[in-house]
């Protein structure tokens, strides 16, 4: 058991906290649990999930954005999260990312990306 997940780990590199670049090609089953801040706007955000700078999947985040009627715009924070899952066919070098648009990750939460080689 321990041979096989030093052999997982020689499969991946991480290139910085939201990628990480595969270094053997295959077919790899990507999970992402995002928690995150929704945007303080009254534009959705995103969080996309990306091979090789290319969206594969994104979830709308939503907004913390009302409006009264009478004081004018407000904004409210809670904190959630999303998840994101796929298959894919991916080569040598390649990077898979996660990336937060109009929102952002809460960095004292975690928040999970997960990568699994599919067959031999």
């Amino acid at each position: 058991m321990a041979t096989k997940l030093f052999q997982l780990f020689l499969l991946i590199y991480f290139a910085d906290k939201t990628s990480i670049t595969v270094l053997h090609p295959g077919v790899y089953a990507v999970g992402v649990l995002v928690n995150y801040l929704p945007a303080q706007t009254n534009n959705g955000g995103t969080i996309s999930l990306l091979k090789n700078g290319v969206q594969v999947q994104c979830a709308a985040t939503g907004t913390a954005y009302y409006n009264d009627g009478y004081n004018g715009a407000r904004y409210t924070s809670h904190q959630t999260s999303t998840s994101l899952m796929c298959i894919a066919q991916v080569e040598k070098d390649e990077f898979i990312s996660v990336v937060c648009t109009e929102s952002s990750a809460i960095s004292t939460a975690a928040s999970y990306l997960t990568v699994v080689r599919i067959g031999a």
